[in-house]
C-alpha cells in the first residue's frame, strides 16, 4: 500500500538527512543529505552558515547578484578551503555579473586568480571543480578543474 511505501521513505529519509541551516533568525532547520544533495543559495548567504555545515557541503550552486559586490565582500577562495568537502561549485550568474563593463568575463578572471591564489598557498588544499555558467541560458562561460 501506499503508506507503507512512504512510510519507509520517510525512515529512509530520516537515516540519510540530517538537520541544518538553523540560523539566530529562525528556529526553522531544513533535512539535508550533505553527500547527496545539491545546496543552492545566494552569495548573501555564504556568511550566515555555520563553519559545521561549509565543512559538509559536497555540490554547491551559488548565485552571486553582483560581481563587484562579490568579488569585494568574499574572496571565494577563503570561502572554499574552509569548505573541506566541497567537490563541485557551480556559480550560476546574470549576464550582467559575467560579463561586467567592456564585455570582459571579468567574472571569470577574479574566481580563477582566487583559486590559484590558494592552490599556491595552501598546496594540500583540494580544490572542487568549479563551473561558471551564464544565467539566461547556462552557457558555459568557463571551468576550472578540480583537485
Amino acid at each position: 500500500p501506499s503508506i507503507v511505501q512512504v512510510c519507509h521513505e520517510a525512515r529512509y529519509a530520516l537515516s540519510t538527512c540530517k538537520p541544518a541551516f538553523k540560523t539566530d533568525l529562525s528556529d526553522r532547520y531544513i533535512y539535508i543529505s550533505f553527500p547527496h544533495d545539491t545546496v543552492l543559495t545566494e552569495t548573501d548567504t555564504l556568511h550566515v552558515l555555520l563553519p559545521s555545515e561549509l565543512q559538509n557541503i559536497t555540490r554547491m550552486i551559488l548565485k552571486p547578484d553582483d560581481q563587484e559586490e562579490f568579488s569585494f565582500r568574499y574572496d571565494l577562495g577563503v570561502v572554499l578551503k574552509n569548505m573541506v568537502s566541497l567537490r563541485e561549485l557551480t556559480i550560476r550568474s546574470t549576464d550582467e555579473v559575467i560579463y561586467g563593463w567592456g564585455g570582459r568575463s571579468r567574472a571569470v578572471m577574479d574566481i580563477t586568480r582566487d583559486l590559484e591564489k590558494v592552490r599556491m598557498e595552501w598546496p594540500w588544499w583540494v580544490c572542487p571543480r568549479v563551473r561558471i555558467l551564464k544565467g539566461s541560458t547556462s552557457e558555459e562561460m568557463g571551468v576550472f578543474e578540480g583537485g
